[in-house]
């Protein structure tokens, strides 16, 4: 008997005797199909390469039945293999798959949610009923940030001026060092408070734009104060993370710039 991993060869041999007590013998090959075992083949890919903390992304676990004959109690793993940073995993769905034809494929969803910030590593691999395991995936990296958290802080350049005069308020917006960049940054209008009567603002210059993580940007607007008092200028200013889409604000705080009396000279002869 010969056997390959695609078929088994055989001969069958009948051997008789006639009456005089001469032997004779007779023989047919006889061939039969012998399907290839099981084998998995597995490979990994994620909706996000950078992702920020709390942030929810997935990663999919494709599952291909290579081999000649179908595969039962299919499910996958995922683990990671390297890195700082950390994510809680939910899944995968389905759990499993009771059979998968040879030559078919089917996909294992994780959800994954991002806890930690750093470099992440992830690995996948299948197994099915024998037991049959999978060479590990190729290995995906993600990177991990902090969210996109902004800070800002006003000052007023003159720290006094007299009545109907002008002055610089700038308002310098800074992110977290490394966290993710903050698109769209931008001031709302520059709010007033105090008791001079009548003051007003043009700007901001810019008008807008990103800040990376730990890098700042400031707004400027030109005030004209009003009558004599004090002019309380304020401003709250949004943007979002740039992994994640959501919302992120502050707002500067208050800054209190003196409108002081013009002096009024008196000339006697």
């Amino acid at each position: 008997v010969v056997v390959t991993t695609t078929a088994v060869s055989a001969t069958a041999l009948v051997v008789a005797r006639d009456p005089c007590g001469a032997a004779t013998a007779a023989g047919n090959p006889v061939g039969a199909s012998v399907l290839p075992a099981v084998a998995l083949a597995a490979s990994l890919s994620v909706t996000q390469l950078t992702a920020s903390v709390g942030q929810s992304f997935l990663a999919v676990v494709d599952v291909r039945n290579t081999g000649g004959t179908a595969a039962t109690g299919v499910s996958a793993g995922l683990w990671q293999s390297s890195g700082p940073g950390a994510a809680a995993s939910a899944g995968p769905a389905p759990a499993s798959v009771a059979s998968l034809a040879a030559g078919a494929s089917v996909a294992f969803t994780f959800t994954m949610t991002a806890s930690a910030p750093g470099g992440v590593v992830w690995t996948a691999t299948a197994t099915a009923a024998g037991p049959v395991v999978s060479n590990p995936s190729t290995s995906v990296p993600v990177t991990i940030q902090a969210a996109a958290t902004l800070f800002a802080v006003s000052t007023a350049t003159p720290a006094s001026v007299c009545a109907g005069g002008t002055y610089l308020c700038v308002v310098t917006v800074s992110n977290t060092p490394f966290a993710a960049t903050a698109d769209g940054v931008v001031p709302g209008p520059l709010a007033f408070g105090g008791t001079s009567v009548g003051p007003s603002a043009v700007g901001p210059t810019p008008s807008g734009g990103n800040i990376a993580g730990g890098a700042w940007l400031s707004f400027t607007w030109t005030v004209t104060a009003g009558s004599a008092g004090t002019v309380i200028a304020d401003a709250a200013v949004t943007g979002q993370d740039a992994n994640g889409g959501w919302s992120t604000g502050t707002t500067a705080g208050p800054v209190t710039t003196p409108v002081l009396t013009a002096a009024a000279l008196a000339v006697e002869i």
